[in-house]
């Protein structure tokens, strides 16, 4: 039998309306307890019905520097990554620098995990 073939993955950053997008996934910057929140995570869960916060709720709580996935209920986007990172308390914060690499190596990984992963 021969190799599966996989299709090619790619990651790209865009600057437009997130709650739009038809993609297959939009990364949220989540807070701890993965509810609705204000700016960007707020816009998205309105955007994307009360299923999302539905949703959120048995995957909560998400460490800071990590991330869980739903899916994307009322967007065009399929999967919603929601990723937890460090909050800025200044230049003088330690910590943050590291959290925030571990985040996007963490990221990467659940970008080319199976869709059935819930956690990285």
């Amino acid at each position: 039998m021969p190799p599966r073939a996989r299709a090619p993955r790619r990651i790209e950053v865009v600057r437009a309306d997130i709650t739009s997008l038809d993609v297959e996934a939009i990364v949220n910057a989540a807070n701890e307890a993965l509810a609705p929140g204000g700016g960007v995570c707020g816009a998205i869960h309105r955007a994307a019905g009360p299923e999302l916060a539905e949703a959120c709720r048995p995957l909560a709580p998400c460490p800071t520097g990590e991330a869980r996935l739903t899916p994307g209920f009322a967007l065009k986007a399929k999967w919603v990554v929601h990723a937890v990172g460090p909050v800025w308390r200044g230049a003088r914060a330690r910590g943050g620098t590291d959290l925030i690499q571990d985040l996007v190596v963490r990221f990467g990984r659940l970008a080319v995990a199976p869709v059935e992963r819930q956690d990285v």
